[in-house]
């Protein structure tokens, strides 16, 4: 976990997951609040955020007490794809995210090959 520093909220918030973009930003999980003496279950946010902190966009919210993991972007930035617990949610610029599937452990893109690199490998 990385503890924030900057924004709004930052006393006992943490980024437990991030990926750059495609476009030098970052697309972060944060969680809040976290550390002893809560007796609130964190809450998880799918923020996409500049490389200072500065929020640009939330995404999701994921729901209480359910950990995100898996978090991908495709090459184009248009296409996100993350695990919230075991089920699987995929957004496309920045909409509301869907669930394709449910009890998995693990998630991630496949990138096909450029034609160029394909062709040179027959």
């Amino acid at each position: 976990m990385v503890p924030v520093t900057t924004g709004p909220h930052v006393a006992n918030s943490a980024y437990t997951e991030g990926v750059f973009l495609p476009d030098g930003d970052l697309l972060v999980d944060r969680i809040c609040p976290v550390g002893e003496g809560y007796h609130v279950t964190p809450s998880s946010l799918l923020w996409e955020i500049t490389p200072s902190g500065r929020l640009l966009h939330q995404v999701a919210a994921t729901p209480t007490g359910t950990q995100t993991t898996s978090l991908q972007v495709d090459r184009s930035g248009h296409w996100l794809l993350y695990l919230s617990g075991s089920e699987l949610l995929v957004s496309h610029n920045g909409t509301t995210p869907v669930r394709l599937a449910a009890k998995l452990l693990a998630a991630a893109w496949l990138q096909s090959a450029s034609r160029s690199a394909q062709a040179a490998q027959l």
